[in-house]
């Protein structure tokens, strides 16, 4: 499969290649314009104007193609684009809406909304951090979903649809030594689920980038808003600790 290796100059990349010559193996060195369905473009640092040095990370053909694939399920007069990918008022309404809740298992429903919600969650994980909730509350109902579900979901997809432009940027920026270059802001609500539990939310930066986020159901139920924040800052410290180590491995 694909190998990621991250060279800085030419003869660094002049030495990898030798490596490989010598290896006596059959290869391609190219540089990166697509990864997982995300393309990649980026534009070099010019040292001498002080400009450039973005990483742009875009799904936009992967929702295309999604769109083209998936579409076809959603009535022509619901097909408009959505501002807000899901919120949990809605996802409520849907799901009361369903004259019969707990339908008996339907396969080919089954089928095509795992397919659906995996697609939207490959988006959620490397390029849209606004649809996390969404989809996390859409994962609830994968082992059985109703007819209400399945256009819950096809909802969040006219949104993305809508929203396929949208892009993840790391800039190169100037910082200030004396500050850490990673922050994470947490943050949770209590019990507003039908499971009880509360939701823990988190977003963690690294010079001011958006590297990681979060958004799932804690893993017990919290009998106070204390209790429900010290469950998230408890999360996201345990990814501060691991990202720290990463960071300082690169």
């Amino acid at each position: 499969d694909d190998k990621f290796i991250a060279v800085k100059t030419q003869q660094d990349r002049n030495e990898l290649t030798a490596v490989f010559n010598n290896a006596k193996w059959n290869y391609t060195v190219n540089p990166i314009d697509q990864a997982l369905g995300v393309t990649i473009t980026y534009d070099r640092y010019n040292p001498q104007e002080q400009c450039g040095g973005t990483l742009t990370l875009s799904h936009s053909t992967y929702i295309s193609d999604a769109w083209d694939k998936y579409s076809p399920h959603i009535p022509s007069e619901k097909r408009s684009v959505r501002s807000v990918p899901l919120t949990s008022e809605l996802a409520a309404t849907i799901t009361k809406a369903d004259p019969n809740p707990t339908s008996e298992y339907n396969k080919e429903r089954h089928h095509l909304y795992r397919s659906i919600l995996g697609t939207l969650g490959h988006c959620a994980n490397f390029t849209h951090p606004e649809i996390a909730f969404a989809i996390s509350f859409a994962s609830q109902f994968m082992s059985n979903p109703s007819e209400a579900h399945l256009q819950m979901i096809l909802i969040i997809l006219c949104y993305l649809w809508g929203a396929r432009t949208k892009h993840i940027s790391l800039r190169r920026r100037h910082w200030d030594p004396r500050r850490c270059p990673i922050v994470v802001l947490c943050d949770a609500d209590l019990s507003n689920s039908a499971s009880k539990r509360s939701r823990t939310g988190w977003a963690a930066y690294l010079f001011g980038n958006l590297v990681g986020w979060n958004s799932r159901l804690q893993p017990s139920v919290s009998l106070s808003t204390a209790e429900a924040e010290y469950m998230a800052i408890t999360s996201a410290c345990q990814f501060a600790v691991w990202y720290k180590t990463l960071v300082a491995d690169l």
